[in-house]
């Protein structure tokens, strides 16, 4: 398949419908709870397509290309504002990032969603990665955590 490289970001499920969300608190009222994911892209595919001019979704779906963890629900919106979250491989930190320093914060991220098309029930949005992307390979140790409810321990298979 070629190379593969890591994204960890943080994963939003959707528990109610949302549409046309005007507001930050109709957000938070949609919202299940909080994951994360590992966002896989294939970087050979995705550049031999680029080249052509033609849309790269093939180098990002893939068997395997996005686990999520499952999902922690939110005692309100204010949790979403401070949540640290770190991708860990063969004992070395490559990601580390926090909800705080996002470009757009989680639910108005959600919002502007909503004006494009409908969140249903059991949509997952993931909301963008931190600095540190890059290649994976057969055998590596990974930790995926976000304070304070995940510590997934993996490694990476064929």
């Amino acid at each position: 398949m070629g190379e593969c490289h890591n994204e960890l970001e943080v994963a939003l499920l959707v528990a109610k419908p949302l549409r046309h969300c005007s507001s930050e608190q109709t957000a938070a009222d949609a919202l299940y709870g909080v994951g994360v994911a590992l966002d896989l892209t294939l970087r050979d595919v995705q550049q031999k397509l680029k080249d052509k001019g033609q849309p790269w979704e093939r180098a990002k779906a893939f068997d395997g290309a996005c686990p999520v963890s499952s999902f922690t629900p939110l005692g309100g919106s204010a949790e979403l504002d401070n949540l640290d979250f770190s991708l860990t491989i063969n004992g070395e930190v490559r990601q580390q990032g926090n909800t705080k320093m996002m470009m757009r914060d989680a639910l108005s991220l959600l919002c502007a969603i909503s004006e494009v098309f409908t969140l249903q029930p059991g949509d997952i949005v993931l909301t963008g990665t931190p600095k540190g992307v890059g290649p994976l390979l057969q055998g590596d140790n990974l930790q995926l955590k976000m304070a304070p409810w995940f510590d997934i321990h993996t490694q990476v298979g064929e």
